[in-house]
């Protein structure tokens, strides 16, 4: 077989990989392989903010909440992508789920050159691979590190203090409580309670990740027409290119996913070594052709 035949063989049979993975998990769950594919083990040396930011204040954390007009209690989603608009739609107009919320606010806190970074509360039976699952942000105020949750408006407390994702414990003895920041929002929190909490392990998505999956939003970012699928398509590219910020979990928890969703984990997998090797060898044969359109004109 000459190299021509080679190089569309591996194309089309890369190709062919690509879209059957896309398939499985359009028919299962889309948020399985952005879930698999962004999850990597922590390494305790891992640097979680960005050395160059400064401290918050309780004070400014407290305003940044108060001032979020909260629009709506069954928390639809926020489908913007661009972070400027995702930023106006969330914080500045009250709308979106915990996720949107959370980064969002993340967008502000970058801005102001604030110490903060995304946590998520991850089931260990693995529902996230669902969607199911809660999103909060983590603040760096100086004497200690601070749970925010952005979709409750206020600060979630164990046994009336602060909590620190990352220095977690839980105790049967642990009363779980929430001091609300906001006037749209009560003091009940579903999620930061005992129950819940026995049933998850915090996530941590690094700063300067977030920095980096921004900035190539806004390098790449074209309207579309619809924020749906522009949230579906740039998340897509970004997850692809490795720009989709990681979220790093306990080697435990990515070990269950591996003993309990092999498949989704090979097929993840599978699409993302596909879609380079579809675009890699889809390159060389258009480059071929352009050469041999050349030499034929000469």
């Amino acid at each position: 077989m000459s190299s021509t035949p080679k190089l569309t063989f591996v194309f089309y049979v890369s190709l062919l990989i690509f879209f059957l993975s896309m398939t499985f998990f359009a028919v299962t769950s889309p948020v399985a392989l952005q879930k698999i594919l962004s999850l990597k083990v922590i390494d305790k040396s891992l640097p979680i903010y960005s050395d160059y930011f400064y401290q918050s204040e309780l004070e400014e954390i407290s305003e940044l909440i108060k001032n979020i007009p909260y629009k709506n209690d069954a928390a639809t989603s926020s489908w913007f992508v661009h972070p400027r608009e995702k930023y106006k739609d969330t914080i500045m107009e009250g709308n979106g789920n915990c996720s949107n919320l959370a980064f969002g606010a993340l967008y502000k806190l970058i801005a102001d050159k604030k110490r903060a970074v995304i946590i998520h509360l991850l089931q260990t039976d693995l529902g996230f691979l669902n969607g199911a699952g809660h999103t909060a942000i983590q603040i760096d105020i100086g004497e200690k590190e601070i749970i925010v949750d952005v979709l409750e408006g206020g600060l979630p407390l164990q046994n009336e203090k602060l909590i620190n994702a990352l220095k977690f414990e839980l105790n049967d003895s642990d009363v779980f409580t929430h001091r609300v920041l906001s006037d749209y929002k009560d003091d009940k929190n579903f999620y930061f309670s005992k129950e819940y909490l026995s049933q998850i392990e915090f996530g941590v998505i690094p700063q300067k990740e977030i920095e980096e999956y921004f900035y190539f939003l806004e390098l790449i970012y074209v309207p579309l027409g619809s924020t749906y699928f522009e949230k579906l398509f740039f998340d897509t590219v970004a997850l692809f290119f490795g720009k989709y910020p990681n979220t790093y979990v306990s080697e435990d928890l990515e070990q269950r996913i591996l003993d309990n969703a092999v498949f989704s984990y090979i097929f993840a997998f599978g699409s993302l070594i596909s879609f380079h090797l579809s675009y890699l060898f889809g390159s060389l044969i258009l480059l071929r052709n352009l050469m041999r359109r050349t030499f034929r004109n000469t």
